[in-house]
C-alpha cells in the first residue's frame, strides 16, 4: 500500500514538473508586440504591472528625462548587464525580455514600453506558478535602480 502511494506521489510530481517545463517555454500570447495593448496581470500574484490598478500587482512605471530614444538605449544597456536575460523582441519603443530563474531555469517575461513624456510602462510576469515570492517586483525595482543610476 505504501509503495502505491509513493509511486502515485512520484508520478504526480513528474507531471507537475513536466507541465512547468512545458509552460515555461511557451511565449505568452498577450504580449504588447502581439496585441498593441500593454497587458495587465492575471489574478495570480506572480505578476507586477505599471498598468495594474490593484495593490497586489501595481508597480510604478519607470521615469526618464530627455528624449525617448535615449531612454530606450539606456534601458537596453541596463538590461544587457543583468544576468540570465535575453532580449526577445525590440522596437524603438518596446522590449520583450526573458529572464531565467537561477535554479529551475523557468522563464519570466518582462515588457517595457517607452512612452513620450518621460514614462516607461513595465510588466514582469512568471510564465509558470501561482506565487513568485516577490521575484517580479524585486526585478523591476533592480531595473529601476540601475536605470536611475546610469
Amino acid at each position: 500500500m505504501i509503495k502505491k502511494i509513493l509511486w502515485g506521489v512520484l508520478g504526480l510530481l513528474v507531471v507537475v514538473v513536466a507541465l512547468g517545463f512545458y509552460k515555461t517555454f511557451q511565449v505568452p500570447d498577450d504580449l504588447w508586440v502581439s496585441t498593441q495593448k500593454f497587458p495587465g496581470c492575471p489574478q495570480r500574484p506572480s505578476c507586477v504591472s505599471s498598468m495594474a490598478q490593484d495593490e497586489i500587482h501595481k508597480i510604478e512605471p519607470l521615469r526618464y528625462a530627455g528624449d525617448a530614444a535615449g531612454a530606450r538605449q539606456k534601458l537596453e544597456r541596463v538590461i544587457g548587464q543583468m544576468q540570465l536575460t535575453a532580449i526577445e523582441r525590440a522596437t524603438p519603443e518596446y522590449m520583450h525580455i526573458v529572464f531565467q530563474t537561477p535554479t529551475m531555469r523557468f522563464h519570466d517575461d518582462v515588457e517595457v514600453l517607452v512612452q513620450a513624456g518621460g514614462v516607461i510602462q513595465v510588466r514582469s510576469i512568471s510564465r509558470f506558478g501561482y506565487g513568485d515570492h516577490g521575484v517580479n517586483r524585486a526585478r523591476v525595482e533592480r531595473i529601476r535602480e540601475a536605470f536611475t543610476k546610469q
